[in-house]
């Protein structure tokens, strides 16, 4: 061992003196062969480069230093001391090599420690060795050092031997006693952040750090905290007031509660992170303190102005009671501002100041949000000398005035320049100058600051008076003038911040109102503008309708089929040859070398992606695509394939009454659920079918109820009315498939008598499941041999669109026939021997006939029997490509290329891309993405919040005001709709007798005063405006939109009540509506722009009405005269309001899907069609198919202005909106996991992961967000096995859910409980996202 001694002579070179006042020199304790030194105990300093280094888990006192920001510190007792020893003992043993940790510590300084040549640890021998003491960052290993360095230390002690650590611990410890008598003193804790901020060198850290709070206690997240400390106090007065109330009334019980709540709000308030928001504290010589007090000021008074904006505008709905919330919100803060006992607090006074204080900010909200242009006084002038000129030129100039100037309050900027004529663009060009803008728009602001801060002076001013009034509080004159001088401030900045939004928004409206009524230039052009411009040429003036498209290539098919030359067109091209000869990538390499080539394929919906590759080349293409479904660059409108299912299923849904509706007018039992409720109606018809029906269409007698049973009797007016529906509807069904099979010269289809009665659908799963007994069945009813009745069950099994026997067809090789046709023949449903295939609920198979007649109308309409429309339709595109001067060999290739891919397009719509064969896998699979969602999609709702952001999107101002009071009707409605589904999922609730709810109700009352326009359609019912354009439907439901698959009808019914219990059904319900009620005004403003137009050359307004209707489908050529003719108030004929109606609800449904994505097969890429990746695809239907339509043509309109002015910042002011909603709703999730804002987050990643969220960045946003790029949280992998599957489980949310399985089972073979909890708790549908909180929770009562 080493001569002892050399440490401790080391203490003879300090003196007391020297260790309080003066401290160390810099370079005095240099580290041999390096540039650092020891500038105190726990902290090196570099001498070449500047930098420090902080050692981490220990904490040494401070030596004597100067500081740059606060000048002379001194130092503390052993400080010198500790520094000194630690030096030698680092140079004696040989601890000379620097290695840092990658993390930062406190005054951002690096975090290391020093190593000597065998690689051991300073920092872990000091804390062993007790030299050194544990930090407020030490972590469980450090804790472990020191615990079993004291075993150690015993261990030589007891042997007498003293090591040159222990020697260096002694005397240190003596010279941090020596003053208190060898008393151990521990380096201060501060008690809390405010403590530590008045002198933080002194102090070692703080007691008690709160979450979201930096090491000094500071907020993170400034703004958060404010606003959570601003509901925490809006919480805290109406708690102070039912306390107050309780007190008045003598309920001693309810005061107690009141009074805990207010308590513990106040210590909510107390424990959150520390934010400077007192002016007179915050150094305005710093830009991060003053930044982050006026975020945490604007932050608290949200909650206030959102309270009092709500109650202001429930107020006409409510009668003015919701008023009373803000008034009680501001009454318990005068109460609580009063000193004393509840009891000696004056209430009448506190309410009084309460009220006042509401009307003061009412007053001052209605200031910022007035809706008055921004417009000189000469140019108000102008305005009304130019309208009492154009429109009321004929009455006495006083009178022409006064209507003029109350015509102009009403008016938008759009419409005002519009009014003007002539003189719009000079008159707007006016508002624009610069002079103009700046002088308005400083008077606005202001107006704007001096208001809200003199609002907020004179409540707190109020609140102030009122508490020494009313209560035993003293005047104070510093404090009145401090309150006041920080709500100025504080008023201010909030009137500052809603004023210039609005100031910058009133310049950007004179600017959309002057581009509107600019002449048309080349902004709209696209790739088909040479098409739509040609089109109208050729057809005055108006595109023709997708109509008139079939109708041309069933004229052709049967010119060609009567070989009549003159009218057949061109050769027809067989899609399945021209597919089959296209030559695509062969290996991986050559697919990879394609996707490089061009990307976009993986973000562009299939149609969009397929009609681009022909550019513009092809007239008949575009036909094609708009025809089958195409969503972006439309050219024809009318009904496409997809629509015409939507809407087909739609009307028939709609002939008859809501199925809930039905059942409940039959008198059900208590306590069924929904299943088992439609199970006992469909048999109670059953019965009656059997008893009555069946008797008297054989016998042809009128319905004899005398052999009927007693039940069947006692629902005998319920079951004559469902009668009469269901025959009406199978009637109407085959009405229709035989008008198609009409139109497409094939056989009629014989009436069945009691049709709707017997039609059963083959339940696919019970065959497969019974795949043997059914063949032999089929053999034995049939007399098939094994090679029919098998490939006919195959069929069955494999195809989703086969629902019946009839249906066992590949579309683009024959087509579907409804299954009435083969029924007639094979009468499956009359056998017994089939009922345990089939399905025997009524309403189920009524729904399915009903999607099977859509499907099979579509598809003859606009792919033709044996495809043969498709066919002919091919070989026009051939010709156009060889017009188009592309050789022979390169048009053959470009045809082929565009076969395939229609090919590949029409299989995917039908359920038949790449079918997966193997029946176990693709129940598996199922399951597999049922259980996901049920584990991944509680918060759904909450997340989907930011689509509200989409609602309003391409929405004019004017129409928006006009139904924004219907807004907040639906969103009362869906609550509504929400309670009432959880009481009738969960038994305790019938359905409702009447389909219309309390709000539904006075919805209608709302918008029947404004629907005056004969044009309007469903203006006051929209639960049924929903409901006919297909929108509550299963195809359209919230399984569709999240890729939940259902196997069967346990799982259906599963889903169900998971969407209608999580609020995603009735929410996805809400925004279609909400939606909706935009469309009626949407749609006849438009149609009268253009109208009022005809005859001159289009504006930019104009031009960009005629593509928003094309793009959603509105032919013109179809509606505008119709339009025309009801506005002059001449009646329609019967035919003519059947296709108004035709042709409105199809722009319905498409306005609603622009703004609202519904995923289907064509709008977005086609692997999401493809079964075999549907665990890497589930929940990214909505996101997908957002990606390839919203997110481009957003772009477009933002990036490149493809659009007026106008809809560029409609379409600006939406994407903010989402990103906004997406920022709130990740607040709320935090506020239900944690009980506050993300303590892990700050205010910068929150941003990140609001943007990640929203929805702009698409599909993108999960390579973005990726570990490989930016991610918003670290990577915790523990090795490459990992980290290799938490990227998988990160992409294919199916994976977590294996995951779990798998760490259930292996926590059960390990015996380890904690591991099987946990994993359980993870799987829990609405428990998984808080399964940390629960576990939590289960420890604690544990």
């Amino acid at each position: 061992m080493e001569e002892d001694g050399l440490v401790l002579d080391l203490s003879n070179t300090l003196t007391q003196q020297e260790e309080a006042t003066q401290g160390p020199q810099d370079n005095a304790f240099n580290i041999e062969g390096s540039s650092w030194y020891f500038k105190d105990g726990d902290t090196l300093g570099n001498t070449e480069t500047g930098e420090d280094i902080r050692f981490r888990g220990i904490d040494t006192r401070e030596t004597a230093k100067f500081l740059e920001d606060s000048g002379f510190q001194g130092g503390e007792l052993g400080g010198d001391a500790a520094t000194a020893y630690l030096w030698s003992l680092a140079n004696k043993h040989g601890f000379n090599q620097v290695v840092k940790t990658g993390e930062k510590g406190k005054f951002d300084r690096d975090i290391g420690d020093l190593q000597n040549a065998a690689g051991e640890s300073f920092v872990d021998t000091l804390l062993k060795t007790g030299v050194a003491k544990l930090s407020a960052f030490s972590d469980g290993e450090d804790f472990q050092n020191v615990i079993g360095g004291l075993a150690a230390r015993d261990m030589d002690s007891s042997k007498g031997h003293i090591s040159d650590y222990e020697e260096a611990r002694q005397a240190i410890f003596e010279v941090e006693t020596e003053q208190y008598g060898g008393l151990p003193i521990n380096k201060l804790m501060a008690f809390d952040a405010q403590e530590y901020e008045q002198n933080p060198d002194i102090y070692m850290g703080i007691k008690t750090l709160t979450k979201g709070s930096d090491y000094k206690g500071r907020s993170r997240t400034p703004f958060g905290t404010g606003f959570d400390v601003g509901f925490a106090n809006l919480y805290k007065g109406l708690n102070t007031v039912g306390q107050a109330l309780s007190d008045r009334f003598g309920m001693e019980e309810t005061e107690a509660s009141f009074a805990a709540d207010a308590f513990n709000n106040q210590r909510y308030i107390n424990a959150q992170p520390l934010v400077k928001m007192d002016v007179t504290e915050i150094d305005w010589t710093s830009f991060d303190e003053v930044t982050d007090g006026m975020l945490g000021m604007l932050g608290t008074s949200l909650p206030f102005m959102g309270a009092t904006i709500t109650g202001m505008a429930a107020a006409p709905f409510t009668y003015g009671a919701s008023m009373s919330v803000p008034i009680a919100m501001y009454t318990g803060l005068v109460l609580d501002t009063m000193e004393g006992d509840i009891e000696d607090k004056n209430f009448s006074v506190a309410l009084v100041a309460g009220t006042a204080m509401t009307f003061l900010d009412r007053l001052g909200l209605k200031g910022l949000v007035s809706p008055k242009m921004m417009m000189t006084p000469a140019g108000r002038q102008k305005a009304i000398d130019l309208i009492a000129a154009n429109q009321f030129g004929s009455l006495p100039k006083s009178e022409g005035q006064a209507l003029a100037s109350q015509l102009l309050l009403r008016t938008s900027k759009k419409d005002l320049v519009t009014l003007l004529g002539t003189d719009g663009p000079a008159f707007a060009a006016n508002q624009m100058m610069k002079g103009n803008l700046f002088r308005e728009g400083v008077k606005r602001l202001t107006r704007a600051t001096g208001q809200e801060g003199t609002t907020e002076a004179l409540q707190e001013l109020t609140e102030y008076t009122a508490a020494v009034i009313g209560s035993e509080k003293e005047w104070d004159y510093d404090e009145i003038e401090n309150r006041m001088t920080n709500a100025i401030v504080a008023g201010g900045l909030m009137g500052a911040s809603f004023a210039a939004p609005g100031t910058v928004g009133q310049a950007l409206d004179w600017n959309a109102a002057a581009d509107f009524v600019n002449k048309k230039d080349n902004r709209f052009d696209n790739m088909h503008s040479h098409i739509a411009s040609a089109a109208e040429a050729a057809n005055g003036g108006y595109i023709p309708s997708l109509d008139a498209i079939t109708a041309r290539n069933q004229a052709e098919e049967e010119a060609y089929q009567a070989e009549d030359a003159n009218k057949r067109g061109a050769p027809p091209v067989d899609i399945n040859e021209s597919a089959d000869a296209h030559v695509g990538p062969k290996t991986t390499i050559e697919a990879v070398q394609a996707f490089v080539k061009n990307p976009m394929v993986a973000l562009r919906g299939v149609m969009d992606h397929t009609v681009r590759k022909m550019n513009g080349l092809s007239v008949t293409a575009v036909e094609v695509a708009d025809m089958l479904g195409s969503t972006r660059q439309r050219i024809f409108g009318g009904r496409n394939m997809i629509t015409q299912q939507q809407l087909s299923i739609a009307e028939y849904d709609s002939m008859g009454r809501e199925n809930e509706v039905i059942e409940n007018s039959f008198n059900t039992p208590r306590g069924l659920s929904s299943a088992k409720r439609s199970a006992y109606v469909s048999g109670l018809v059953t019965n009656f079918y059997n008893e009555v029906v069946k008797p008297a269409t054989d016998s042809n007698t009128p319905f004899d109820w005398s052999k009927a049973s007693e039940e069947t009797k006692s629902h005998k007016e319920a079951l004559l009315l469902f009668h009469k529906e269901i025959t009406e509807y199978s009637n109407k069904m085959l009405n229709d498939n035989n008008e198609t099979k009409a139109n497409s010269s094939e056989k009629l289809i014989n009436k069945l008598d009691n049709w709707g009665y017997r039609h059963k659908k083959i339940m696919e799963e019970t065959v497969a499941k019974n795949k043997d007994e059914f063949i032999r069945t089929l053999m034995a009813s049939y007399t098939m041999n094994l090679t029919e009745a098998t490939a006919l069950t195959n069929a069955i099994i494999d195809d989703p669109t086969v629902s019946t026997i009839g249906d066992a067809f590949e579309v683009t090789r024959g087509g579907l026939n409804p299954a009435m046709v083969k029924e007639r023949k094979l009468n499956m449903s009359d056998r017994p021997e089939f009922d345990k295939f089939l399905e025997q609920n009524i309403f189920k198979n009524m729904s399915d006939a009903a999607r099977e007649s859509a499907r099979f109308q579509a598809q003859r309409k606009f792919i033709g029997k044996d495809s043969k429309y498709l066919s002919r339709m091919l070989g026009k595109v051939h010709q156009e490509l060889l017009d188009s001067g592309m050789n022979p060999v390169e048009a053959q290739k470009k045809l082929n290329e565009f076969a395939f891919d229609i090919r590949n397009i029409v299989n995917a719509e039908s359920g038949n891309y790449k079918r997966m064969d193997n029946q176990f896998l693709k129940q598996v699979q199922k399951y597999l993405t049922l259980l996901t969602g049920l584990q991944a999609l509680s918060n759904a709702a909450i997340s989907s919040i930011g689509e509200l952001g989409m609602v309003p999107l391409g929405v004019p101002r004017e129409v928006m005001v006009k139904n924004a009071a219907s807004q907040g009707y639906l969103f009362g409605n869906a609550v509504g709709a929400w309670i009432r589904n959880l009481a009738v999922t969960s038994r305790l609730a019938k359905p409702r007798e009447d389909t219309m709810s309390f709000f539904e109700k006075r919805l209608k009352e709302l918008r029947g005063k404004n629907s005056n326009d004969p044009r309007h359609l469903f203006y006051d019912n929209m639960r049924q405006f929903l409901r006919e354009t297909g929108f509550m439907s299963q195809e359209t439901g919230a399984a569709t939109t999240t890729g939940v698959q259902e196997t069967n009808e346990l799982t259906k019914a599963v889903g169900d009540a998971f969407f209608k219990a999580n609020f995603l059904h009735d929410q996805q319900d809400m925004h279609r509506m909400m939606r909706l009620t935009f469309f009626n005004d949407f749609l006849i403003g438009k149609l009268d722009l253009i109208a009022a137009n005809e005859g001159q050359p289009d504006t930019v307004g104009v031009d960009e009405a005629k593509i928003m209707l094309r793009e959603l489908g509105v032919p013109l050529g179809v509606i505008l005269p119709l339009s025309k003719k009801m506005s002059t108030g001449k009646p329609l004929t019967d035919a003519e309001s059947l296709q108004y109606k035709r042709e409105f609800l199809n722009g319905a449904a498409n306005f609603v899907n622009a703004a609202i994505p519904l995923p289907n097969a064509l709008n977005r890429p086609l692997f999401y069609s493809d079964p075999h990746l549907a665990l890497l695809t589930q929940f990214n239907g909505f996101t997908s198919t957002f990606t390839a339509n919203q997110l481009p043509a957003m772009w477009e309109q933002v990036r490149h202005g493809r659009g007026s002015k106008g809809l560029t910042y409609s379409t600006f002011a939406s994407a903010s909106t989402m990103l906004a909603l997406a920022f709130v709703s990740q607040g709320i999730k935090d506020e239900l996991k944690y009980g506050e804002s993300s303590p892990y987050l700050t205010d910068a990643q929150k941003i990140q992961r609001a943007i990640y969220s929203s929805g702009l960045l698409g599909t993108t946003e999960r390579v973005i967000s990726s570990n490989f790029l930016f991610p918003l949280y670290g990577d915790n992998s523990n090795g490459p096995g990992e980290f290799i599957w938490d990227n998988i489980a990160g992409e294919a949310a199916a994976a977590s859910t294996v995951g779990r399985a798998y760490g259930m089972i292996s926590g059960a073979l390990e015996s380890d409980s904690d591991k099987v909890q946990k994993n359980f708790l993870g799987s829990l549908p609405f428990l998984a996202p808080y399964k940390q909180q629960v576990q939590e929770q289960l420890d604690e009562w544990n």
